[in-house]
């Protein structure tokens, strides 16, 4: 068993991607899931532009939680953010809770912008969800990145093109975290800081 940092209080993290032929900086919160810090993350949805709601595929109570995240993501966004669903801990294949399909299904039911599955451990398909997550901003703010927040119709086809790309992995296609870079790579170096709450200690994660 592996031990992992869990998220206490709100980290940060930028990475530099590339797309096309410009470069985006892409600005990620991860802010804490326990119901203590709930009143704190909230600040955190405004102005967002992309809002990853994560999973455990090994825990069927957390997946059955997104119903209750999307809801508050919906009541304190606006109405054009982009909705990610990410189901982690996909190595841990022999423990699974939560079958792809249950996954598809809800994100399709709620309208989700996107959906993949991850492995923090392994970093499975990590590099595949921020060049995805740089390409969809991207061709949804394209020539208009002045009016960030103020709408934008999002092109059906890119989601779909990133859907079938990720569902042909899952069925025996590429190795999945193999994907393709045509789409945006980094540019630059990235950078991560930890904030935390005064008095609050890291903790671990056994899994």
């Amino acid at each position: 068993m592996d031990d992992h940092d869990v998220t206490v209080g709100v980290e940060f993290g930028s990475y530099m991607i590339k797309v096309e032929d410009k470069i985006l900086k892409l600005q990620v919160w991860d802010t804490a899931g326990q119901e203590s810090f709930r009143s704190i993350t909230k600040i955190f949805y405004r102005g967002a532009h992309v809002v990853m709601l994560s999973y455990s595929v090994i825990s069927q109570l957390s997946f059955e939680n997104l119903q209750r995240w999307l809801t508050e993501v919906k009541a304190q966004c606006s109405p054009d953010v982009l909705i990610f669903m990410v189901g982690n801990k996909c190595d841990m294949e022999h423990s699974r809770e939560v079958d792809l399909e249950s996954a598809l299904q809800f994100k399709k039911v709620n309208g989700i912008d996107y959906f993949c599955e991850t492995s923090a451990k392994t970093g499975r398909n990590i590099e595949r969800l921020f060049t995805d997550c740089a390409s969809l901003i991207y061709q949804k703010y394209k020539g208009k990145f002045h009016l960030l927040g103020q709408g934008g119709g999002l092109d059906s086809d890119r989601i779909n093109q990133l859907d079938n790309s990720y569902l042909n992995n899952e069925q025996g296609g590429q190795p999945l975290g193999s994907f393709k870079q045509s789409n945006g790579h980094r540019a630059g170096k990235n950078s991560r800081k930890i904030v935390r709450l005064r008095g609050q200690k890291k903790k671990k994660c056994k899994c």
